[in-house]
């Protein structure tokens, strides 16, 4: 099973790539590099995102929409070293789909198959071609047209996501899919991509599948272990490589040193601040929740980006109690929450948090609000409340009321107590 790891803006330069090395991927990819910039002789894409130690050893995958420069790009990228060539057709970022370049590309079948037409006749044998694809991009629904492309051209592999462009990363990844496809006649390599981030769920993932090889992506940002715990579970069926603090903490140093070999210390404070928290994920969540758990308490992180996480701190007996009411089946079900298992509730109001911007209005019943105020707020679009606390409120003011002046005494007691000096152990209780 190869282990390859994808190309990503921001955050495949090299100096993540000398920290991925070490755990030995089978194939690194640097930054995905814009045609039209290789094109034009751009130096930042020459000398910075390309910067590599080996051009024979490394990927890189360009994007674009116009075939002349797609081509010269290949072309040049082979006069620079590059052996392995990727064409981006999976990229779904709004800025990237409205010059018609990555996942926009899937609908325009004819463009894809001329111009590896002419990359094949033009670039030399030893370069290897591959895709990157999606499963879909909004109703295209036969992404086996492009394993027959890969197939036509003998290509090196084609690599599939299992999202539609649409999707962007809400959602979770198609398996069933990407599965199916794999199951194809083929003669080229089938690579899996999407939602691989924790070993035993990958294993589960792609134990039915007939892959060659998966692609990690997101999963390893702050996390390299993840190669070599992938390769341990496969051959081992046990994972030895976990990080203890002080390991991960070596390497982030090592990480920022690196950064401003490269970048200057200036520029690497900046930009080593992506990776901290992914860094030190694993002790935020799952040290607190052991401690944490034997007083009936779970954390979960339910979105996250570069910058900053969103944390649901929740007790599952009472989430249980609540969703037992009266009417709250129904109503969560219309919401599309099939599914009222605590653990897949979360997942799927996770789900929802990562796709949008803004919060969908039943995370009131994550929250303790009674269903009658979170049914009132849809229904007024957040107007003609009654009285407003830590929710609006359209039917019993006067309970409300009470909750609202027994939360802001708590919220005093608890705030003297943390002023004090108490911690969040002390502060914590069993219910």
């Amino acid at each position: 099973m190869k282990i390859y790891v994808a190309p990503m803006a921001g955050i495949t330069d090299y100096s993540f790539r000398k920290i991925l090395e070490k755990f030995n991927p089978d194939l690194l990819f640097t930054e995905m590099v814009n045609a039209h910039l290789l094109a034009s002789h751009d130096k930042t894409t020459e000398t910075e995102l390309l910067k590599c130690d080996s051009s024979v050893n490394t990927g890189t995958q360009v994007f674009g929409s116009d075939e002349e420069e797609i081509v010269f790009s290949f072309q040049k990228l082979e006069k620079m070293g590059f052996r392995k060539i990727n064409l981006n057709m999976g990229c779904p970022q709004p800025k990237i789909i409205k010059n018609g370049s990555g996942s926009a590309l899937l609908p325009n079948t004819e463009f894809v198959d001329r111009t590896l037409y002419r990359l094949k006749n033009i670039l030399s044998d030893s370069t290897e071609i591959s895709i990157k694809i999606r499963i879909g991009y909004k109703d295209f629904s036969n992404p086996e047209i492009y394993l027959n492309l890969a197939n036509k051209y003998n290509l090196d592999f084609i690599c599939v996501h299992g999202r539609t462009q649409e999707q962007i990363y809400g959602g979770s990844a198609n398996w069933d899919i990407v599965s199916q496809l794999s199951s194809l006649p083929r003669n080229t390599d089938f690579i899996g991509n999407g939602d691989l981030f924790e070993p035993h769920d990958i294993i589960q993932k792609i134990k039915n599948s007939n892959l060659d090889g998966i692609m990690l992506a997101r999963g390893v940002v702050g996390n390299p272990w993840l190669v070599s715990q992938i390769r341990e579970l496969i051959h081992q069926e046990k994972i030895s490589s976990v990080p203890d603090f002080f390991e991960v903490k070596f390497t982030l140093l090592e990480h920022l040193e690196l950064l401003s070999e490269n970048k200057g210390p200036i520029t690497a404070s900046m930009e080593i601040n992506k990776f901290i928290k992914p860094y030190f994920k694993s002790f935020q969540s799952e040290e607190l929740n052991e401690k944490l758990n034997k007083k009936g308490v779970n954390v979960r992180i339910v979105k996250e980006s570069n910058t900053r996480i969103l944390v649901y701190v929740y007790r599952k007996d009472k989430l249980i109690d609540e969703w037992a009411k009266p009417g709250v089946k129904s109503f969560m079900e219309k919401r599309g929450y099939g599914d009222l298992s605590v653990d897949m509730a979360i997942d799927k109001l996770s789900d929802k948090l990562m796709k949008n911007e803004g919060f969908p209005h039943e995370i009131g019943m994550f929250l303790g609000y009674p269903l009658g105020d979170v049914i009132g707020f849809i229904a007024n679009s957040g107007k003609n409340s009654k009285c407003t606390g830590c929710w609006k409120v359209y039917c019993d003011e006067c309970n409300a009321k009470k909750k609202f002046a027994q939360f802001d005494k708590c919220k005093k007691v608890y705030k003297n107590l943390w002023n004090s000096g108490k911690g969040l152990m002390q502060l914590a209780v069993s219910a």
